[in-house]
């Protein structure tokens, strides 16, 4: 049985090393796609939320800026009735 296993040892052998060779780049090249594609993933999703981020900031700061503009024109027209009452 151990001379029939080493027989076939020696006579398979390149095409066991070349079969295990084969196998370690196919594995080696997926991991090292897998990889690359989670890293392409994350920043596709960074930019994303990036974007999103900046436009909800810029939404923010012209809600701001019209809170602004009705709070002055408010406070203005409250000024010209009170200057009303005043003068009356």
């Amino acid at each position: 049985m151990k001379k029939q296993l080493d027989n076939i040892y020696r006579r398979y052998f390149p095409e066991i090393m070349t079969g295990i060779l084969v196998s370690l780049f196919v594995i080696t090249g997926l991991l090292i796609f897998g990889i690359w594609n989670s890293t392409s993933q994350r920043e596709s999703i960074r930019q994303v939320t990036q974007d999103k981020l900046d436009s909800i900031k810029t939404e923010q700061s012209e809600m701001k800026k019209n809170i602004l503009e009705k709070s002055d024109s408010i406070q203005f027209s409250l000024k010209e009735k009170l200057d009303n009452i005043n003068k009356k």
